[in-house]
């Protein structure tokens, strides 16, 4: 009995097919992996705003600027910030003991190669507190989703109310760009109450 065996043709054609689902599937599974981690980046970011609102209110519950809030630093002890004090660079630490990360450092591993090549990666946290910059050495912290912290006061600040006076006018800006580096989110919350 004679076998029939598959043409040099007919593998090719398979063979093709097999390419074909191959990209799409490719494509298709990196389109979803990027919508996810924008889901992550835009829960940190609101999670973090409302992390500032909450202590905003604890803090006015208490007696306003000159009260006392818990702050988390390091790895198992807290401090006591007074409140004026307790919305500055010490909230990237407090963020990151909350359990707030950045999704793209999937171990510390990942996190210290790309500090030895140089990308600009301060922590695994999901925040930094700085200015945000488009220049290549900030260019990476846009990538990994990283949420930007920045205090501002006076008439320049975010969100300003033309009817506050503007040496009394502070407010804290959220700004984070997703995966395609050029969707912003961007917050502003009013720390005005602890001044006045």
């Amino acid at each position: 009995m004679k076998h029939k065996a598959f043409t040099l043709i007919e593998l090719l054609v398979v063979l093709a097919i097999i390419g074909i689902l191959t990209v799409v599937g490719v494509t298709a599974f990196n389109g979803y992996t990027k919508k996810t981690m924008d889901s992550v980046i835009r829960s940190n970011h609101y999670a973090i705003k409302g992390v500032i609102e909450a202590d905003l209110a604890v803090c006015m519950l208490n007696g306003g600027g000159n009260s006392k809030i818990e702050r988390f630093q390091g790895a198992t002890y807290s401090v006591k910030s007074s409140c004026r004090n307790a919305f500055n660079n010490g909230l990237v630490q407090h963020v990151l003991r909350l359990g707030l990360k950045d999704p793209f450092i999937v171990n510390w591993e990942t996190f210290q190669g790309w500090v030895r090549a140089g990308r600009y990666v301060q922590d695994a946290s999901a925040a930094w507190f700085g200015p945000p910059k488009k220049e290549p050495a900030y260019h990476p912290y846009y990538y990994v989703g990283k949420t930007f912290l920045s205090n501002q006061q006076g008439s320049a600040a975010c969100d300003y109310d033309s009817t506050k006076h503007s040496s009394n006018y502070r407010a804290i800006e959220l700004k984070t760009y997703l995966t395609n580096e050029t969707t912003l989110i961007s917050n502003c919350v009013d720390l005005s109450l602890l001044y006045n």
